[in-house]
């Protein structure tokens, strides 16, 4: 589960999307830099929120799990934008900034969720605590220098868009381990939908600092 989702998801898809976002503007869109650096503010949008996601994912169950019910359903909305990138005709460059932010929210959401639930099992195994950072960092440097080595040449020689075919499966991968459990949540009790107000009443200033921050972020 942590290899797929930091050495694919966050290592290679991330940081491919993030280096071909110019020469896809470039090549593309045929827009200039201004517009070019908008589209990249709004694409990155899902990052500035991820504290109101958080909040989301600990209060509201989705499929009767905190966790693997979001980075599944997030999976499923970044492979279709990654596949819009590469298959559609977009001439567009809010139609662009929407679909990277798509791609952005299920490398965000899995990102947030997935420390979520490896500190929590640091907490139960103190004595795996460097080891496991040092893991999740590996698995992400070795994605980036695999992304580094194909996006400039790749978009230099062809275009962007070939790039994102091969990111298509590489978007989905992470569905497999987390429907076959490997997250290892349980799941929640009862009808696995009900909302956990207990904890807006535990951490009313936490949850409000959250809600400012997406506002603000989404404002700007």
């Amino acid at each position: 589960q942590i290899s797929v989702m930091y050495m694919l998801v966050k290592g290679i898809m991330h940081a491919t999307i993030h280096l071909t976002q110019l020469p896809f503007c470039k090549k593309t869109l045929h827009v200039d830099s201004s517009d070019c650096q908008t589209m990249g503010a709004i694409a990155y949008t899902p990052w500035a929120i991820k504290g109101i996601l958080g909040v989301v994912s600990d209060t509201v169950p989705l499929m009767g799990y905190h966790k693997s019910g979001y980075i599944f359903v997030a999976a499923v909305v970044g492979t279709l934008a990654v596949a819009a990138l590469a298959a559609l005709p977009i001439e567009s460059a809010s139609i662009a900034a929407v679909l990277y932010a798509a791609a952005n929210l299920e490398t965000s959401v899995g990102d947030l969720l997935h420390e979520g639930k490896y500190a929590e099992l640091m907490q139960a195994k103190p004595h795996t605590g460097s080891a496991m950072v040092t893991y999740v960092w590996a698995n992400i440097k070795v994605g980036f220098v695999i992304a580094a080595c194909f996006a400039g040449p790749v978009s230099d020689h062809y275009s962007p868009e070939v790039l994102y075919w091969f990111l298509i499966p590489v978007a989905f991968s992470i569905v497999v381990p987390t429907a076959l459990g490997f997250l290892s949540e349980e799941r929640v009790s009862g009808d696995g939908s009900c909302v956990q107000w207990h904890i807006f009443e535990k951490y009313p200033y936490v949850v409000g600092l959250c809600v400012v921050m997406a506002i603000c972020a989404l404002c700007n």
